[in-house]
């Protein structure tokens, strides 16, 4: 088997985009109309804090999974374009909105294939006020024909918010490191969490899981910050928020969470938020 760092961009972006295909229904079922934990304690509320989004706006949701952000977005009373890389994704995003309550709400909605990587589909779409990519960008190999047409696509005042897991401490190139040792003040045995980094400034593609017994592992695209930042300071773009989200730290909790669970890093951020606007 060839290694990942072989295959050109738009082989990369095919098995990727094939993956999250045969992947779709395994994670509509472990996100539901809620989502997760990541979701609804780090992403969402990061997401609220950027975006703040206004009524009568316009938005796109780019790689939009099952439609989490979109139907929060929907429900803020955005005109709202879902849009995803692949046709079962979409139907998933599409099959969730079916069960909202029904609404009066003037608002627009509709669903567009639409694969970031292609400059002739980005091409294709209008500007908006809102541009959102929710744990999205590790999964494209490549983000420059995104990058140079976002000043297009963002109209006055518009803001371009992402979300991803943090390049520093959540990459193919970190581990979690459990260790356990003695308190030097109570004398007992406690568990000592840490992320081991052996890789940051250039980690190639790896497979990974999103969600244990996946069917399929999909391909992580690791970026360092700068290489992340580096195609929207290109495009002219400015970087006007940025957050490092972690788990609340929670003592009530601890024996009830598996030792491996992310929760027990509150002091390491796993995800960056951040947002981006055109100039003035």
């Amino acid at each position: 088997m060839s290694s990942l760092s072989d295959l050109s961009v738009p082989v990369l972006n095919e098995i990727s985009v094939d993956a999250w295909s045969r992947n779709a229904d395994y994670w509509d079922a472990a996100m539901g109309q809620d989502g997760n934990d990541f979701f609804q304690v780090l992403e969402l509320p990061a997401l609220k804090r950027l975006v703040q989004p206004r009524s009568g706006e316009s938005a796109i949701d780019i790689g939009t999974g099952n439609g989490l952000v979109a139907r929060w977005l929907y429900s803020e009373g955005v005109d709202l374009l879902a849009t995803d890389a692949s046709d079962a994704v979409l139907e998933t995003a599409k099959r969730q909105l079916t069960l909202l309550p029904k609404t009066d709400r003037p608002g627009l909605l509709g669903f567009r294939k639409l694969d970031v990587t292609k400059k002739t589909e980005l091409d294709k779409l209008k500007s908006f006020d809102i541009i959102t990519m929710n744990m999205v960008i590790m999964d494209i190999p490549t983000l420059e024909p995104f990058a140079a047409a976002l000043p297009g696509l963002l109209k006055k005042d518009g803001r371009f918010v992402a979300t991803v897991l943090h390049p520093a401490f959540c990459s193919s190139g970190t581990t979690l490191h459990i260790e356990i040792g003695e308190n030097s003040n109570t004398g007992r045995q406690e568990i000592i969490h840490s992320i081991n980094v052996k890789r940051y400034l250039n980690v190639p593609p790896a497979r990974g899981q999103a969600i244990s017994d996946q069917p399929v592992a999909q391909i992580y695209f690791s970026r360092s910050m700068s290489e992340l930042f580096a195609p929207f300071f290109k495009a002219g773009l400015i970087l006007d928020g940025l957050e490092e989200l972690a788990f609340p730290e929670t003592p009530d909790e601890t024996l009830s969470i598996p030792v491996e669970s992310f929760k027990n890093f509150p002091q390491i951020p796993l995800i960056l938020a951040f947002r981006f606007r055109k100039v003035a």
